[in-house]
């Protein structure tokens, strides 16, 4: 039987931290248990000199002319532009099989219209070299779709939340007097933690406000430190930067709500977190969100640009009789989710099917 090289290409893939990179970490436990020859080719690690865009394309694609033969190439779409030369030669030249994984795209985030081009034509440019995708939301797929107008060969993986199949979900008691709202997540423009403060500074009440993460934007994350010490209200906002785990399950147990009214969600993991702890959630309408917190149900969506429309979804989830049957249906939901075993055996079917059939 020969050997079947996959080689996975993107920034951090060993020691996770984001949703996105948990799921890519597990993608590759998938693709072992079929016995494919998995090989990491990563930017994370290296010096920060190295990280160069320049510098990591001439690397990658050095690496791409030295690709054996058998082997197959799996990109994450959010490291395009440090691998563009790579995946075109491998594509054109080297004519190796391309894997895509899409989480989101992020050209329709950028604030000027000239990034925002830019950024479109190079995202379309990569993945049109895709010849079949691995994806977590139709959400995703559809905007592939868009993009590309093409066809291929996709897998939409559900990901996973819990770590094994009887996690249970916590109940908690909490205090509406005082509550504590939570964030957790990269704290960057997409997000939109500023609408949350905008609204929260509407709301009569004392609130404790939780942001939890590490900054992509030092400029975004210092005009959120800046805005929050000039909010005219009783409320509270406290950053504490990236926690452990361990940490960050006690912000979770002490919190009341749980906010992120982003303005674009590939799948959105740290919501089904939250219902762990059945926490009702103020999400977001954009994105693929609605494909995993039904509104009304287990939380309330909002569009992004309603800052009173965030005011009264905090101010409603104030009412006990509410926040209890939101954070009811959030405990059943948090059961019925994907747990790491399932979706590790769900990825290596995936390649099996897309792969699988040349190992002979």
């Amino acid at each position: 039987m020969k050997t079947i090289n996959l080689y996975f290409v993107s920034y951090r893939i060993s020691l996770p931290l984001t949703g996105g990179e948990k799921c890519t970490f597990a993608l590759i436990e998938g693709a072992r248990k079929l016995g494919l020859a998995v090989h990491l080719w990563e930017a994370h690690q290296l010096p920060r000199l190295l990280q160069n865009i320049i510098i990591l394309n001439i690397m990658f694609l050095f690496r791409c002319i030295l690709l054996p033969k058998n082997s197959f190439l799996a990109f994450n779409t959010d490291f395009h532009s440090r691998s563009l030369f790579a995946i075109l030669f491998a594509k054109y030249v080297k004519k190796t099989r391309i894997i895509g994984i899409l989480y989101h795209y992020n050209y329709w985030d950028k604030e000027s219209k000239i990034g925002r081009k830019a950024h479109l034509i190079l995202e379309k440019t990569f993945s049109l070299c895709f010849d079949s995708l691995i994806t977590i939301s139709q959400f995703s797929y559809n905007n592939f779709r868009l993009l590309t107008k093409k066809e291929i060969k996709n897998s939409i993986i559900t990901p996973f939340v819990k770590t094994t199949s009887n996690e249970k979900p916590e109940r908690h008691s909490i205090s509406l007097q005082s509550p504590h709202l939570l964030y957790v997540g990269t704290i960057e423009p997409r997000k939109n933690i500023e609408n949350s403060l905008s609204a929260l500074a509407t709301v009569p009440q004392s609130f404790t406000f939780d942001i939890i993460g590490g900054y992509a934007s030092k400029r975004y994350f210092d005009q959120l430190q800046e805005f929050s010490m000039k909010m005219k209200s009783a409320s509270s906002v406290l950053f504490h930067g990236r926690q452990e785990s361990r940490h960050l399950e006690d912000f979770f147990r002490k919190a009341s709500i749980f906010i992120l009214v982003s303005r674009m969600e590939g799948y959105g993991m740290v919501y089904a977190e939250a219902m762990k702890y059945g926490l009702p959630i103020i999400g977001t309408t954009k994105g693929a969100v609605p494909e995993l917190v039904t509104h009304g149900e287990n939380g309330i969506l909002c569009d992004p640009d309603d800052v009173p429309g965030i005011a009264r979804a905090i101010t409603s989830l104030c009412d006990l009789t509410e926040w209890n049957r939101i954070s009811h249906n959030n405990l059943r939901k948090f059961d019925s989710l994907t747990d790491r075993e399932t979706f590790v055996e769900a990825s290596r079917k995936v390649f099996e099917d897309l792969i699988g059939q040349n190992r002979c």
